[in-house]
């Protein structure tokens, strides 16, 4: 590239030599291309990228481009990357580099409890990681702080934490609750008992395997007196 100015030593129909002195100069500009700006992208995520100028173009990382139209791309990488591209055109060729930042997404995770019983206390969710102020439960896509075991039983609830971290990337972790459903109990009436009688056991409840319990002391018999 540069500027230049030849000028020609000539002879004529004689033999005589003359000299042209050169009037106006050629111009050489560097050849070079145009690239449009590329933003920093989340893991996952693409951007646009477009190539002017060039009338053919060579890519370090061909595998990170899908073309759009014309010379504009999708550009997708796993993690950030230095991208060569050089352009042609004629015999003259350029080379430009793109710094090409993917941010990583935030290592997120959640622990619920995969069971409850029916109409327990709500469970409040706080087993998401990691904490802080944009991190956001849902429940079923509602936003909720807790989980109530109150809905329907013996249907599975898909409880989804989600994270934001310090570069806006997203990402999350998602478990299922199980609400069982409450045994069927039932209990047969007791016969009437006279004052000072001896200790009746107790029985009568179905499923076997439970508690009977007075005053909330749990018992296997009872006192008249």
């Amino acid at each position: 590239p540069g500027e230049y100015c030849p000028s020609l030593i000539m002879e004529d129909q004689n033999n005589c030599p003359f000299f042209i002195e050169c009037e106006v100069p050629i111009v050489v500009e560097e050849f070079t291309f145009d690239i449009t700006p590329v933003t920093a992208i989340c893991f996952g995520d693409s951007t646009q990228v477009s190539f002017t100028g060039a009338t053919s173009y060579e890519l370090s990382h061909p595998d990170f481009f899908t073309p759009i139209v014309d010379e504009t791309y999708w550009l997708q990488a796993p993690t950030s990357t230095d991208i060569v591209v050089t352009g042609n055109y004629e015999d003259c060729s350029f080379e430009q580099t793109i710094p090409f930042v993917v941010n990583q997404l935030p290592d997120v995770m959640l622990a619920v409890p995969a069971e409850v019983c029916f109409e327990t206390d709500p469970v409040v969710l706080d087993g998401g990681l990691p904490i802080g102020p944009t991190g956001e439960y849902t429940v079923e896509g509602a936003v909720a702080t807790s989980f109530d075991p109150s809905m329907t039983d013996e249907t599975s609830y898909t409880v989804v934490y989600t994270f934001v971290g310090d570069e806006g990337c997203v990402n999350s972790d998602s478990s299922e609750v199980y609400i069982n459903p409450l045994p069927e109990v039932a209990l047969t009436a007791f016969d009437p008992l006279c004052e000072a009688a001896d200790l009746a056991i107790l029985a009568g409840g179905s499923p076997l395997g439970g508690d009977y319990i007075i005053n909330d002391e749990v018992v296997s018999e009872f006192d008249p007196s």
